[in-house]
């Protein structure tokens, strides 16, 4: 999965955070890294900005293959990585959609802020805008550490995913599937459910459509009712939970 993943870089060190989990996402699938930088329209250092492109992504294919020499079970036939640079201009957003789709990104992953880069993205905007409108799967992290941190190593250790039983909600299962089968991660299936004290409301409207007196506003549900539609909205959930984990069958998954 993911034979494709893609990673929109500004120029700082904030956007390059989230250079070390692409790189465990390579070293684990075995996927080809695109680093992407849009120029302003008639910028006149896009010399420069090809270095750049090309010493981040010499960087990051030294790092791994040191890393495979390390550890020759990861990244086992996939040696030298596929890692380039691609150069464009344009609108950031706009841009970064295009280009994803042109050539048929699989993942697109990108750091939540940033500014101060060559071209002084706002990061932030940027990013909202790729995950409202992109078809791709996007992976949004909050900077971390700039390209000089190592390797990090279980970059997916545990997987927490929410679920309202909706389809739209379990429409990630299958791509979560598919990541913790590659990188033995933990799933951890997470459903909320409505708080005790929100399940003793005031009556409302009384059957002939008059609101409640202000004696009867006072009345709330007994404690005994709310506790047993707790227990059973407990037991719905956890219900629901353990038919979704089954059908990741053979992974390491809890429910809450």
């Amino acid at each position: 999965m993911f034979p494709k993943m893609l990673v929109p870089l500004d120029g700082s060190e904030l956007a390059e955070s989230v250079i070390p989990c692409a790189q465990e996402i390579v070293a684990s699938l075995g996927s080809q890294l695109i680093f992407l930088h849009v120029a302003i329209p008639g910028d006149s250092r896009s010399h420069m900005l090809r270095i750049y492109l090309d010493h981040t992504a010499g960087k990051v294919r030294h790092q791994l293959t040191e890393r495979l020499k390390g550890d020759k079970e990861v990244g086992k036939g996939r040696n030298p990585f596929k890692v380039k640079g691609s150069l464009r201009s344009g609108n950031p957003a706009e841009e970064i959609l295009r280009y994803a789709e042109k050539n048929e990104i699989d993942l697109i992953a990108m750091a939540t802020h940033g500014r101060s880069g060559i071209s002084r993205w706002v990061l932030g905007s940027v990013a909202d805008r790729i995950k409202e409108a992109a078809d791709t799967p996007v992976l949004l992290l909050r900077s971390q550490s700039p390209l000089g941190t190592p390797i990090c190593r279980g970059a997916f250790a545990r997987i927490l995913v929410p679920l309202d039983g909706s389809a739209w909600g379990e429409a990630c299962l299958p791509v979560v599937k598919g990541l913790a089968s590659r990188t033995g991660a933990e799933i951890i299936l997470f459903q909320a459910i409505q708080n005790a004290g929100d399940l003793t409301a005031n009556p409302g409207p009384d059957a002939g459509g008059r609101p409640p007196t202000e004696g009867q506003s006072r009345k709330k549900t007994p404690e005994t009712a709310a506790g047993k539609k707790l227990a059973r909205l407990r037991a719905d959930a956890q219900r629901y939970l353990e038919a979704k984990a089954a059908d990741l069958g053979g992974l390491n998954v809890k429910c809450h």
